[in-house]
Formats: C-alpha cells, sequence, structure tokens
C-alpha cells in the first residue's frame, strides 16, 4: 500500500491539484460482443472523486467500506448482476 501512496505523490509533485467533483453520479452505456452478437450493456456508480492533476483527469474510489459478508468469489454472471452481496466484486 505505502509503494501506491509513494508512486501517487510523486506524480503530483509540482502538478496543480484541482478537484472537479465529489461523490459523482455517473452512468454510461457500453456495446460489447457476446457470443458474436452486439449487446449493449449499461453500468453506473459513484465516483467518490474526480480530479484534475496537471492534464490529467482522474477518477478516484474508495474502498475502505468491506464488509465480512462481502462475496468476491465468482460464481456466474447471474448472481453477479442480480445479488447485491456481489457489488464489491464488480468495482
Amino acid at each position: 500500500m505505502n509503494k501506491l501512496l509513494d508512486q501517487n505523490i510523486n506524480e503530483l509533485k509540482g502538478t496543480d491539484l484541482t478537484i472537479v467533483a465529489l461523490e459523482k453520479e455517473l452512468e454510461t452505456s457500453l456495446t460489447i460482443s457476446i457470443n458474436n452478437k452486439p449487446t449493449t450493456v449499461f453500468i453506473k456508480g459513484t465516483a467518490d472523486r474526480i480530479d484534475r492533476a496537471g492534464k490529467t483527469l482522474r477518477i478516484i474510489d474508495y474502498k475502505n467500506s468491506i464488509q465480512q459478508d462481502d462475496k468476491f468469489d465468482f460464481i456466474s454472471f447471474d448472481e453477479l448482476f442480480s445479488d447485491k452481496k456481489y457489488n464489491k466484486m464488480l468495482q
């Protein structure tokens, strides 16, 4: 973890950092191929913070609320998208 923080600090040295948004709701649709057929997938979520570091736009989603009963074992896509216990795995 310290390695990641050190890298982040080094990348930001001498750069203007501007907060663009906090707790921003985001959503979009993507077209992907499933079984060689174009399929539209809708995704949405909340970004904890969006900032601009120099010319780079950064979208940050903190992971500090993992609970004991959060599920991280992949079973199937059906369960992944229908059971809220798997929501941390989607992130």
